[in-house]
């Protein structure tokens, strides 16, 4: 029988392992062998690996949470303290919106070493942010057992004003208030509310959920649109998918895509996989995620409005 492997680092050595990888993000991210060499051990990253696998610790790939800055997470506060006894009845009849981006480029996720119990710790998410990068946008909306068509939106080329150094002007491609209420307030949104014919399978009495981004004309400019178009709203705080059961529908249908055995490679395949994929879902696939928002806003008021689980 091959004899167990000898653990040469004593307790003092495991408790400065412990304490450099739980220290921050960063540390987190070490991998065993440079772990060692920060505590100043001379050791092999097996001898180290074994040591913290002994304490339950374990390289994990991070778990993606999008930044939250200090008025996003006061925003997300006092959100939550609002909303923190509303039933579920009340969350089933709102109606859940918002855009998302689909790329067929490969994101890279890095791994962290973590117990099992410190997926959501703070030290052991990956903040994304705005990227930039060129995708497909679309949009959609849930309620409790009724979603929306789905939307491809149309992006549009302005002029920023600006010159380059090689003396053409210089544009911007995106989604702006005017595209927004053309391609979905006008004729999805409305009609939706209005109680018109194809929107049978939405109950009325709730809000249009969406948070306040530009696009959404939070400043000013649809303000006065919706209040004509007899849109009441309900605005969510930014940077909280968390909040919004919609985005758990956008990962579920990224995750499909995915793990296809051909996964799209072009923005053509890439477009009639999402609406595929749009189109496959039925209300078990979301009614779980509204009936989760007490559980949800409760989190959030807990943690102070920092990211929770969902």
């Amino acid at each position: 029988m091959r004899p167990e492997p000898r653990n040469i680092l004593t307790k003092h050595d495991i408790r400065r392992l412990v304490a450099r990888l739980t220290s921050s993000y960063e540390g987190r991210k070490l991998k065993w062998k440079t772990l060692g060499q920060e505590c100043g051990l001379d050791c092999s990253g097996d001898t180290i690996r074994r040591a913290l696998n002994a304490l339950g610790y374990h390289r994990s790939k991070a778990c993606r949470k999008p930044f939250i800055s200090q008025k996003a997470q006061s925003d997300r506060r006092k959100y939550s303290a609002e909303h923190n006894d509303k039933p579920i009845s009340f969350w089933r009849i709102q109606m859940y919106a918002d855009e998302c981006s689909f790329s067929t480029a490969d994101h890279g996720t890095k791994r962290v070493t973590r117990l099992p119990t410190e997926r959501y710790h703070l030290d052991c998410l990956q903040w994304s942010y705005q990227s930039g990068r060129a995708s497909i946008m679309i949009w959609g909306a849930i309620s409790y057992n009724w979603k929306s068509q789905l939307i491809f939106l149309d992006k549009t080329t302005k002029d920023t004003g600006k010159v380059h150094k090689n003396g053409k002007l210089v544009t911007r491609t995106s989604i702006g208030p005017v595209d927004y209420r053309d391609q979905v307030l006008i004729p999805v949104v409305a009609p939706a509310f209005k109680g018109k014919k194809g929107y049978k399978g939405y109950k009325k009495g709730g809000k249009y959920v969406e948070d306040n981004a530009g696009v959404h004309g939070n400043k000013g400019v649809l303000i006065q649109c919706k209040k004509d178009l007899r849109i009441p709203v309900q605005w969510r705080p930014s940077y909280s998918p968390d909040l919004n059961p919609i985005e758990n529908v956008w990962r579920t249908m990224k995750m499909r895509i995915r793990r296809r055995a051909r996964p799209p490679k072009t923005v053509t395949e890439l477009r009639e996989a999402i609406q595929e994929e749009w189109d496959k879902l039925v209300p078990e696939d979301w009614n779980k995620y509204i009936d989760e928002m007490p559980e949800r806003i409760a989190q959030c008021k807990a943690r102070k409005g920092l990211a929770t689980q969902f």
